[in-house]
């Protein structure tokens, strides 16, 4: 076997300097053909190895068998896999007659096979067909003489492209190279300071730039020539999605801060003011900022430009995940700071329609946990603070009111709250002359059976119901001034009168005495108990 030596080689049984000659287009035309097509970047870079082995009948009845390994080539510019091939070459030829190894014009697949071009007369190589990459020039020598073999190959596994231009000297200045190594596929402009233009033909019209890297300051602008940043896009830009379905987008801005209070990365939303100047500002600004020195923490603010009084912090989200307008420390979940001045002094919860009518939502607050149904409506929280248009709303008609609601012990998710406080006019206007506004409520209740109920100072305004001869109430520790105004009333439901079924705690009096006789309450009567002082009640009816 032959190994491919991927160069021009000499005779493979001949001296150094001898190349395989034919008569008629002496000297060298298998090298001349071969090189014409090493010109057209067309040649064998690897593999193809040739063994030639004889039938044990030489002479004009024997055959040469050629075997071809398989190869790689460099075939119209691109990488081209060369299948390997066993071809025979009758002896009947006259010796001295010349045979090409080629590989053919790759398929549209990209790849080819070996073949043999072979010669009939005398001293002469053969035609090659149109798109032939030649591997090697066998020449037949007659008899049990070896043939020889001629390798036409390049030793191209690595490659570069110049691209050059003629300078005013007359000389050859290499402006711009592209090569492949091992790690990399490199681009690089190789004159100082010139820019690498890119550019497209639009329509008719040719030369449309549509990005640069500038040299002098490693920048990168698409759709502008002269690039401010490290990188420009004049225009709009999308990041868009990689697949159809478990696709997550990831912008990354990354930064190096470690100091307290300082922005690590940031969005600039900048605008352009043809009338004024003109001039470019930035309007708003987005950044990320440090808490906490030594930290991996990170909080977002959001800042404005207002009448070009500079950029200013408006609201931060905090590491914590507490939110502040108006403050750089918010003390709780959510703050909102203010001056106390005309458009900004607290928050508006403004109803969108074009007509209010009475009795319409104008918006609310909503209590609740997670633990169930969160609702998806504020009037059917745990608890909710409501406002309510209080007529029909227009630029001299703005009435409102403020109900307090509550959902009722055991009731199920999604189901209206029962408004127990309003703060307003009352719901109710017929038949009325004027009505004035005020607060009215609904007494909170407790039913007490054959049991004695013992109420916190907590529950202080309860409306107590006896509805058992056996019903019995226990008044709270009053034995401090702060518990002042507690009042409880206890409604006798029963046919019967109760008698000594009020107690107190800690010795209070009750009108100035012990709880007696004098306490009891009359079927169907009622009595409250008022706290005026430190263990004293005061009974009213």
């Amino acid at each position: 076997m032959v190994s491919n030596p991927n160069y021009f080689s000499t005779s493979s049984n001949a001296s150094p300097l001898n190349q395989i000659k034919d008569a008629v287009d002496f000297p060298h035309s298998g090298l001349i053909k071969a090189l014409n097509g090493a010109m057209s970047d067309r040649s064998i870079i690897s593999g193809c190895d040739i063994t030639i082995s004889n039938s044990s009948a030489q002479g004009s009845t024997g055959n040469n068998f050629v075997t071809v390994t398989a190869g790689i080539g460099i075939i119209e510019g691109k990488r081209c896999g060369v299948t390997g091939n066993a071809q025979t070459i009758a002896i009947a030829p006259p010796i001295n007659s010349f045979h090409l190894v080629v590989a053919p014009k790759p398929s549209s697949s990209g790849s080819t096979q070996i073949l043999l071009r072979t010669s009939t007369t005398t001293n002469t190589i053969p035609d090659l067909t149109a798109g032939d990459t030649i591997v090697a020039v066998i020449k037949y020598l007659g008899g049990s003489t070896a043939p020889e073999i001629q390798y036409l190959t390049a030793d191209k596994k690595t490659s570069s492209l110049s691209i050059a231009r003629e300078n005013n000297n007359n000389e050859y200045t290499e402006g711009l190279t592209i090569q492949s190594n091992a790690g990399n596929i490199e681009i690089e402009a190789k004159e100082a300071d010139k820019d690498i233009i890119f550019k497209v033909k639009d329509g008719n019209t040719a030369g449309a730039e549509v990005m640069r890297i500038n040299a002098s300051e490693k920048r990168v602008g698409i759709g502008t020539a002269s690039p401010t940043t490290k990188l420009e896009v004049k225009g709009d830009g999308t990041l868009a999605r990689t697949g159809d379905t478990g696709i997550t987008t990831t912008l990354t801005i990354e930064g190096a801060r470690f100091a307290t209070g300082a922005a690590f990365a940031q969005i600039d939303l900048k605008n352009y003011d043809s009338n004024s100047g003109p001039t470019s500002y930035v309007g708003a600004r987005i950044s990320a900022l440090n808490e906490a020195d030594g930290v991996n923490d990170g909080s977002l603010v959001f800042s404005t430009n207002d009448a070009n009084a500079g950029i200013t912090e408006r609201m931060r989200i905090k590491d914590s995940g507490k939110v502040g307008i108006g403050t750089t420390t918010p003390a709780n979940a959510f703050q909102v700071s203010h001056t106390g001045t005309d458009g900004k002094n607290g928050i508006m919860i403004v109803r969108e329609d074009t007509t209010t009518i009475t009795g319409n939502l104008l918006g609310g607050v909503g209590f609740d946990s997670t633990d169930g149904n969160v609702p998806s409506s504020v009037l059917e929280s745990s608890a909710f603070i409501a406002a309510f248009s209080a007529e029909s709303h227009g630029p001299n008609d703005k009435g409102g009111a403020l109900k307090f609601g509550v959902s009722m012990i055991d009731e199920n998710d999604d189901t209206a709250s029962t408004i127990v406080a309003s703060v307003g006019h009352p719901d109710t206007i017929a038949n009325t002359t004027t009505t004035h506004a005020g607060l009215n409520s609904r007494a909170t209740t407790a039913v007490v059976g054959a049991a004695t109920y013992a109420p916190t100072i907590g529950d202080s305004g309860t409306l107590v119901i006896f509805t058992n001869a056996s019903s019995n109430l226990t008044l709270p520790s009053i034995n401090n001034a702060t518990s002042v105004g507690v009042q409880f009333t206890v409604f006798n439901e029963t046919s019967s009168a109760i008698n000594g079924q009020i107690a107190v705690s800690n010795s209070a009096t009750i009108n100035g005495g012990a709880a007696s006789a004098l306490d009891d309450i009359e079927s169907f009567k009622a009595a409250t108990f008022v706290c005026s002082g430190n263990n004293t009640w005061i009974r009213i009816g």
